[in-house]
């Protein structure tokens, strides 16, 4: 099925965003963040894997949806995370969450858009 050119500008801002998203943890250090954000934020990276595997999954998702590539498969990986970073900004940052809003209504569009391809699975 052909989508039209909002639905692949869309796809292809996420991927956009979440490869940028991704890529810099590894290139780069994370800004520090204060009070109860900056506490559990250290503790992600500080676990050893839990931040780096987050931010490798953000990765790879951003790669597959950026070149279309099992697109609907890695917009349901992606959907645990969106909607995590959308309550991490609801809870512990409200005046500087809207990227986290934006990634979450991206991917349930964009999952939307793609119902067609969750259909079987979810047939009684």
């Amino acid at each position: 099925m052909k989508k039209s050119k909002v639905v692949t500008a869309l796809r292809i801002l996420l991927g956009l965003l979440l490869v940028f998203a991704g890529g810099t943890y590894f290139l780069m250090e994370l800004p520090p963040m204060e009070g109860p954000a900056g506490a559990l934020m250290t503790a992600f990276v500080a676990s050893g894997y839990l931040m780096a595997f987050v931010k490798l999954t953000e990765l790879v998702v951003g790669i597959l949806i950026l070149f279309n590539l099992w697109t609907p498969l890695a917009l349901v990986i992606l959907a645990p995370v969106s909607i995590n970073v959308a309550l991490f900004n609801l809870v512990f940052m409200p005046s500087a969450g809207a990227l986290g809003y934006v990634l979450l209504l991206l991917n349930a569009y964009l999952m939307w858009k793609h119902k067609e391809a969750y259909e079987p699975l979810l047939k009684r």
